[in-house]
């Protein structure tokens, strides 16, 4: 009787405890929904595959001074926010948004006034420009009316962040110069064979509209080159930030309990520890032997299918993680000719918020001898990338 009436209890205070939410601060909280729709308006693209933001509908690109010196106020403004905020007074779940939103809030500030690409960087101009082109291009769906009219839209954009990147960069680098101008290489080109390549895709009533805004994008950026080239010799040389301001960014901002000294020593012994196992493996396969690359294209596909198969198969047997059927899975697909001739970006399409079951697709292109390192090793064998 004693044992029952115990349980009893205990299932009533688990009820509780269970039934019981947790007080959110509302000023918190609403901080939270005001940096996170300011970063969806005014965070920058970035070249890499990972953190790519959905956008409001009618978003376009702003770099002009006027729309700097605002993101500046605002960041400004939030910060105030979070300052008349005492963490000691919040719910351990608050406490931890807190944390994430001190972090979001400096690495804003590290951005802007430490790495200072606008003021610096002629590269991030392309980034702000083509780049985000680019990301609209990756997604494996068709060009519908209303995806073309936003791709119509964002080349269109690209002459005013070209002027707005000659107002910008008040103190330029030189070695960030020679990026852009590497990717300016043949831009006109670029932009008029993206306009052919895939207006065979766009409804025919968009056709001219991308070829028009493509063709002023190329004049645009070719104009861009020529402004650089003409600044280049008074650039000033590449200055690292700093071990000081470095681990600052490791503490602050990625919350990291190491210093750079002991990511140096961390990174160095994996680096070891990695040429270790290299070093078994070739052994035991035997003096000159290669892992050989796939004969065709259809075969590098269908290897990724099984690869991402038997990756599912292996987290769920060894109770590593469930992968319920829903989840979804890692493709490959052939380069399409309008991503090859207009290549601004990774080459990955990861599904968004409004798109959670749609596969994630790397774009490989027909295996050859002559593939770089990571698209070799992807040609003999897709599961490194499914796990990466």
């Amino acid at each position: 009787m004693r044992t029952m009436t115990t349980m009893a209890a205990a299932i009533a205070l688990l009820a509780v405890v269970g039934l019981a939410q947790p007080r959110h601060d509302p000023a918190l909280q609403k901080l939270g929904d005001d940096v996170f729709a300011w970063r969806l308006q005014y965070q920058p693209f970035t070249y890499d595959d990972v953190d790519r933001l959905e956008r409001p509908a009618d978003w376009v690109p702003d770099w002009s001074p006027a729309a700097l010196a605002k993101g500046d106020e605002a960041v400004k403004s939030f910060e105030q926010r979070l300052a008349a905020i005492d963490p000691k007074k919040l719910s351990k779940g608050d406490q931890i948004d807190y944390l994430l939103l001190r972090s979001e809030l400096d690495k804003a500030d590290f951005d802007r006034h430490v790495i200072a690409s606008p003021s610096r960087d002629p590269d991030f101009y392309i980034a702000q420009s083509v780049g985000v082109v680019y990301n609209q291009l990756v997604r494996p769906t068709p060009f519908d009316a209303a995806r073309a009219a936003v791709i119509i839209r964002l080349l269109g954009q690209v002459p005013q962040v070209v002027e707005a990147a000659k107002s910008n960069l008040t103190a330029p680098i030189g070695p960030m110069a020679d990026r852009a101008l590497a990717h300016l290489k043949n831009v006109s080109g670029k932009c008029d064979r993206l306009a052919e390549t895939l207006g065979r895709r766009f409804p025919a009533s968009e056709r001219e509209k991308l070829r028009a805004a493509a063709a002023a994008a190329g004049q645009a950026l070719e104009g861009y080159a020529t402004w650089l080239q003409s600044r280049r010799a008074g650039m000033g040389p590449l200055v690292p930030v700093g071990k000081e301001k470095y681990n600052w960014l490791l503490r602050r901002v990625l919350m990291l309990p190491f210093s750079s000294d002991e990511l140096v020593t961390m990174a160095t012994q994996e680096r070891c520890r990695a040429e270790v196992f290299e070093a078994y493996e070739q052994h035991r396969r035997g003096a000159g032997a290669v892992l050989a690359i796939v004969p065709t294209i259809d075969k590098e596909l269908n290897l990724a299918v099984k690869a991402d198969d038997k990756v599912r198969q292996f987290l769920v047997s060894k109770h590593i993680l469930q992968v319920p059927d829903w989840t979804p899975h890692f493709r490959f697909l052939q380069l399409p000719d309008y991503l090859a001739a207009f290549n601004y970006g990774a080459e990955i399409y990861m599904f968004s918020p409004s798109y959670l079951r749609e596969d994630f697709v790397r774009y490989v292109q027909p295996p050859t001898p002559n593939l770089g390192f990571w698209s070799r090793i992807l040609a003999t064998d897709p599961s490194p990338g499914v796990v990466h």
